[in-house]
C-alpha cells in the first residue's frame, strides 16, 4: 500500500528553508536507514517517518490519515472498461470457454464410461488431449 502523498508540495530543492536532506557520508550509518523525510508542513515541521515493527507489518489494514478514500472509485473504475467492445466480447469468450470446459468436465466422464464406449476411467482422462491441444495453439 504506497501512497506517494500531494506530488506538488513534495517537490522541492534541497536548501530551501523547512527541507530535510538525508545524512550522507560519516553521519550516514545503519541506525538512520529507516527514517525518511517526507514532506514540508511550513517552517521546522518536517514529518519524518520510522521504520515500522515487525507487528505493525502483519496488521491486515493500515490506515493512513492523510490517504484519501477511494474504496468506491476503485469498485466503479472496472465498470467504465465494459463501454470498449473490446474488453466485453473478450470478457464474453473468456467466460463462455470456461463454461464450456466446466460441461465438459461434468459429463466425459457420465457419456464415456456408458455404452457404447465403454471407456476406462484412464482412457476417459485422455480425452482431455484434444482441449489441451487446442488450447496450446489457441
Amino acid at each position: 500500500m504506497y501512497y506517494r502523498g500531494d506530488v506538488e508540495r513534495d517537490v522541492s530543492e534541497p536548501g530551501t528553508p523547512g527541507t530535510v536532506t538525508p545524512p550522507t557520508g560519516d553521519a550516514y550509518d545503519e541506525k538512520n536507514v529507516g527514517l525518511a523525510p517526507v514532506k514540508d508542513y511550513g517552517v521546522g515541521q518536517t514529518k519524518i517517518y520510522l521504520k515500522k515493527t515487525y507487528l505493525q507489518k502483519l496488521r491486515l489494514i493500515t490506515i493512513v490519515k492523510e490517504r484519501p478514500f477511494e474504496l468506491f472509485k476503485m469498485m466503479y473504475r472496472p465498470l467504465l472498461l465494459l463501454q470498449f467492445p473490446v474488453i466485453s466480447w473478450s470478457g464474453f469468450q473468456y467466460g463462455i470457454n470456461l463454461c464450456w470446459f466446466n460441461v465438459l468436465n461434468a459429463t466425459a466422464s457420465l457419456i464415456f464410461s456408458a455404452a457404447p464406449y465403454n471407456f476406462k476411467p484412464a482412457f476417459v482422462g485422455l480425452t482431455y488431449i484434444a482441449p489441451m491441444i487446442g488450447v496450446t495453439f489457441a
